[in-house]
């Protein structure tokens, strides 16, 4: 029988690139097909892949590492600025606590000095009766007219107790003693035409206080004398 030309059947020997099919291959569910990489067996390319990723996840490791010690850094030299900052904060506070301390301490010994001074004045005052002719010989010498005559006031106790000792400077300057009631013990004023000493016990102690830069309190009592 003649098969008609136009058929659709097309024989082996008009195409290429055929390849037979055995039941082999319809035993294992079908047709088998090229697998997409061609080296996907290759032991040399699975090595190379296996080191491929090898060497990708040390390089991201070592990136990630890199990153994390920068932030690190960062935070850290902010930490460090941050104390650096609270201990200078902190440096002149302290300073200032120990400055002011130190102010507090030194005020406490010099009230202390002031107080053990005063304590000595009033207590020589009573027992050393003869000091206050040095308190009247120095007044006599702050006269700058050596010419001229003047009077001593002196606590009228004192007066009779140095009597005998002044009679002297008294005769070779033309000087009178005069017994004054307003006068504390230990002090004097000398007068003359010219000028007039101080030498009370109030006065001279405003002195000493003065040359250390404090002030008698209202209610000092060598302010008194």
């Amino acid at each position: 029988m003649k098969i008609p030309s136009s058929s659709r059947i097309i024989g082996a020997d008009r195409l290429s690139g055929v390849r037979r099919f055995t039941l082999t291959d319809l035993a294992d569910g079908g047709v088998r097909t090229q697998p997409a990489n061609p080296y996907e067996g290759d032991p040399a390319y699975i090595a190379g892949r296996e080191q491929g990723l090898r060497d990708g996840f040390r390089q991201g490791a070592d990136a990630a590492r890199q990153k994390l010690a920068q932030e690190q850094g960062r935070q850290q030299a902010t930490i460090v600025e941050l104390l650096n900052a609270r201990a200078a904060q902190i440096t002149s506070s302290l300073a200032e606590q120990l400055g002011a301390l130190e102010q507090s301490v030194a005020d406490e010994l010099v009230d202390l000095a002031i107080e053990l001074a005063r304590q000595t004045v009033r207590q020589s005052l009573k027992v050393d009766r003869d000091a206050v002719v040095a308190v009247v010989q120095e007044a006599i010498a702050a006269l700058t007219d050596e010419r001229a005559s003047f009077s001593i006031h002196l606590n009228p106790s004192d007066a009779e107790h140095v009597r005998d000792t002044l009679a002297p400077i008294l005769a070779a300057r033309q000087g009178r003693l005069v017994p004054d009631p307003r006068i504390a013990g230990g002090g004097c004023r000398v007068v003359s035409a010219g000028a007039e000493i101080d030498s009370t016990v109030g006065t001279r102690w405003r002195r000493v206080l003065a040359s250390i830069g404090r002030e008698a309190p209202a209610d000092d009592p060598l302010c008194d004398a």
